[in-house]
Formats: structure tokens, C-alpha cells, sequence
């Protein structure tokens, strides 16, 4: 230590000058990588992070848009023309079902003032899409367990009793109300239909 004092003091001022520089330089240097490293992870860790989000966004799109599109498979894939009769009754008597058209509805779901839900289209996606309560739904008639068209459970009858809304198949009592499907059915002239297709009542009594 004490030689190194010998040293710097046996040294000119120039050098003296020139040592202090190149300490200064080597400083600055030391700081200059200190950042440059600084900088060069945090560019890592943003580019690594970034790299992350893409591969999940990558992944989470696959599993769940690419894959369920191409496994899905619709209910029924071709042109289709079914049929299926229905009725409405309150207390006893008949309900007139009528619109001012001569088709009642869109496409897939519609009547004809005829009594007969006509189910056409060119693919179904799903079985529900023509679901009984799906085909009220666009004819414009409340529909569930508890109300068909303007009667509610409860409401009374001419004969003093409440009523309540009840579904029939073939004329069988029926608990899946909107739920229900018809059955496929192609049968196309009224008579065929009338003999061959789902009968569906939909009752308040």
C-alpha cells in the first residue's frame, strides 16, 4: 500500500491526469454493462412473457374453438321436412290457433293455420333448436308448465274449478313441456300426417 503511495506520488501531473481518465472510464464502462445487462433481461422477460401469452392464446384457441368446431357434429346434417301434429284446449273446449298469414313462423318452425308444425329447413344444429317450447316461441304463444296463452295455473274455468296446464303426447301425459322434441317424421299429405305424425295436446283443464 505504502509502495503504491510511492508510486502515484513519484508520478507526473499528466499522468497523474491520464490515471484519474482511465479510472473515470472504467467507471463509466462498469456502468454502461451494469445497464446494458439491466436492460437485456428486462427485454428478455417482456419478449418471454410475450411469447408466453401468444403460445397459451395459441392453445386456449385450439381447445376451444378449433377442436369443439371441428368435433362438432349437428343433429341432423341434410335437407329435412317433418311434421308433427298439435292442439290447444282450455277447460274442454278446442283453442283456435290462427295468425293472419298463410305461414305462421319462420321457416324451420311454422303452421299454416293447419294444426301441423311444419319443421323444414337444411341442417339442425342441435335437437333442442326444435324443442315445442322453441316452436310457441315463434309462433308467438307463451308456452312453459305453468301457462298456455293466456291461462296460468290456477286461473278457474266456467265450472268454478282451477285449471292447470298439462302436456300431452299421443295421449300420453308428457313432463318435458318446452323441452319436448317431436319425433322425425316425414309423412307429407294432411291425411298422413294426421295418421302417421306425433299427436301433441297442450291442455288447460
Amino acid at each position: 500500500m505504502e509502495e503504491d503511495n510511492q508510486q502515484q506520488n513519484n508520478l507526473t501531473s499528466h499522468e497523474k491526469k491520464e490515471m484519474k481518465k482511465q479510472e473515470r472510464d472504467e467507471e463509466k464502462e462498469k456502468t454502461s454493462n451494469k445497464l446494458k445487462s439491466k436492460l437485456l433481461k428486462g427485454k428478455t422477460l417482456k419478449y418471454s412473457i410475450i411469447t408466453l401469452v401468444v403460445i397459451l392464446v395459441l392453445v386456449g384457441g385450439y381447445y376451444f374453438i378449433v377442436k369443439p368446431i371441428k368435433s362438432f357434429q349437428p343433429y341432423y346434417g341434410g335437407s329435412y321436412h317433418w311434421h308433427a301434429n298439435f292442439e290447444l284446449f282450455a277447460c274442454g273446449q278446442p283453442v283456435e290457433v290462427k295468425c293472419p298469414g298463410s305461414i305462421c313462423g319462420p321457416m324451420n318452425l311454422h303452421h299454416h293455420n293447419d294444426n301441423i308444425i311444419h319443421m323444414e329447413g337444411n341442417s339442425i344444429a342441435k335437437k333442442e333448436d326444435l324443442a315445442l317450447g322453441k316452436f310457441f316461441d315463434a309462433i308467438g304463444i307463451p308456452f312453459s308448465e305453468a301457462q298456455i296463452s293466456n291461462w296460468k295455473n290456477g286461473d278457474i274455468c266456467p265450472n268454478g274449478e282451477p285449471g292447470e296446464i298439462h302436456l300431452y303426447v299421443n295421449g300420453e301425459r308428457n313432463s318435458e313441456y318446452r323441452d319436448h322434441v317431436p319425433e322425425k317424421c316425414d309423412a307429407q299429405s294432411t291425411g298422413d300426417i294426421r295418421q302417421q305424425c306425433e299427436k301433441i295436446e297442450v291442455k288447460f283443464e
